[in-house]
């Protein structure tokens, strides 16, 4: 979650945002998953995650592994107070960061990273930055694992793109907010496609980045590397 979409759910709370995320993004539980599982699989002493909203998949990974500690990056005020509602259980084992992952100090390694519908909302011309930033924070081998929103072409975007507002709109979401939605999405985030991501992880350094999970509907993607 960035700067910008904590001022965006800033209204919502815990509850509604995991109601309207669901609305806008489908597939959104099946992604969570696949991102949670690679990092679980990967039996990771200390984590990164990078945009942690309202940390309901840092509750996951804390859940299925007893001994991990987790540092939970995230910009906005709201998410973080409902992150540190939602893991209060685990609080001996998480640290939260209330900053943006450009002004981030990456003082600590790593043996696992991960950001899930983060990271489309930092500017193309700090993408590489934050992705070398991230790289150079883990240890060797260590496995990043990006979940986000991808482009298309521009056509078939902006025709799934419309489809999935029409849907959070029939499930339930108020005209308004599927209407900010709709514009930051077509006019403010800054989205590639799978080509480029693959493309950019490698050029960053990052060793076989790879798709492992998607879904067109939701113009979603699940990518895996290591560094």
């Amino acid at each position: 979650m960035t700067e910008q979409n904590g001022e965006f759910y800033r209204d919502l709370g815990q509850d509604k945002y995991l109601t309207e995320v669901k609305r806008f993004v489908p597939g959104y539980d099946q992604m969570t998953k696949v991102v949670a599982n690679l990092v679980i699989e990967s039996i990771p002493s200390h984590v990164l995650d990078i945009g942690s909203g309202v940390g309901n998949v840092d509750s996951v990974i804390l859940s299925s592994l007893g001994n991990v500690r987790m540092t939970c990056l995230e910009s906005a005020e709201p998410m973080v107070r409902a992150t540190e509602t939602f893991l209060r259980k685990y609080e001996s084992r998480v640290h939260i960061v209330n900053d943006r992952v450009q002004d981030f100090r990456f003082n600590e390694t790593y043996d696992c990273a991960f950001s899930n519908l983060v990271l489309h909302n930092i500017p193309h011309n700090e993408k590489g930055d934050v992705l070398v930033e991230i790289r150079n924070s883990l240890e060797d081998g260590a496995p990043f694992i990006w979940g986000d929103l991808i482009r298309y072409n521009s056509l078939k975007q902006k025709l799934l793109v419309g489809y999935r507002h029409a849907l959070a709109f029939q499930k339930g979401s108020s005209f308004n907010l599927v209407l900010k939605d709709w514009r930051k999405e077509r006019h403010d985030d800054t989205k590639l496609s799978l080509e480029e991501t693959i493309s950019l992880c490698k050029r960053v350094g990052f060793q076989k980045p790879r798709l492992v999970w998607k879904k067109t509907r939701g113009t979603t993607g699940v990518f895996y590397m290591r560094k």
